[in-house]
């Protein structure tokens, strides 16, 4: 007679599948808790880094965004008549510094932040470079074609002096008297530029020689005032 075999494999019982159940969703509770430690981490990690590319007196870049900056923008076909960049500086704020203390000054570069995010794009990156200098990098004047045709270069000086007829309606609303606005603005141009860099070279240049004109000519105005006050005052002969 043959004999039945029995089955001798063991069968879970529902103990083992709640026990099992259990741990796959400790597995899966401590994944999640892993992602989330991890990603805050980053979180954290990039908002200390975004830190130390703004300026903490003002709000704006400081000089790690403009070197990023930069960086990041290394294409030269793509920048090519499509970035302008402004340098700016402050004639007068080491004056207000000696006569009217630091704290003024301070002011008065808080004063000029907001005026320059008020007169720019939301798009344009704002940058206190320095003490009294500051920096805007214009994006997307143009979208120019890889040549300089004339149309581009009509474009490029549109710009221009839509830039300095908006900076000429604001500026210094409200800032001290003793305060001059020094700027100048170049775009970028592959015929010129080896990089933004170069770009921004020109830029600085160009307000270095406002500058030093409006010292020039505020030297001559005192001069000619100097003669004036001796001659009205000089003895008669």
């Amino acid at each position: 007679m043959e004999k039945h075999k029995t089955n001798t494999t063991p069968t879970e019982s529902p103990r083992d599948e709640f026990t099992g159940d259990l741990e796959a969703q400790y597995e899966g509770v401590e994944r999640h808790q892993e992602y989330t430690v991890r990603r805050d981490a980053q979180q954290r990690a990039d908002v200390a880094e975004k830190a130390l590319s703004i300026d903490a007196l003002t709000g704006l870049g400081n000089r790690k965004c403009f070197d990023a900056f930069i960086d990041e923008h290394s294409d030269l076909e793509a920048n090519h008549g499509n970035i302008a960049v402004v340098f700016i500086d402050l004639n007068g704020l080491k004056h207000i510094n000696d006569t009217r203390g630091h704290d003024a000054g301070d002011q008065v570069l808080v004063d000029v932040a907001r005026f320059l995010e008020e007169s720019f794009r939301d798009e344009d990156v704002k940058i206190h470079l320095s003490g009294d200098e500051f920096v805007v990098f214009c994006n997307n004047i143009g979208h120019a074609q890889p040549s300089a045709s004339d149309d581009q270069r009509h474009s490029n000086g549109e710009f221009t002096d839509g830039l300095k007829k908006r900076l000429q309606e604001k500026v210094f609303i409200n800032l001290p008297k003793e305060l001059e606005l020094a700027w100048d603005v170049a775009v970028c141009d592959k015929g010129q530029d080896k990089d933004l860099k170069n770009t921004a070279k020109r830029a600085d240049l160009g307000m270095q020689v406002i500058k030093q004109e409006m010292k020039d000519a505020k030297l001559n105005w005192m001069q000619r005032l100097l003669r004036k006050l001796s001659a009205k005052h000089l003895p008669p002969r």
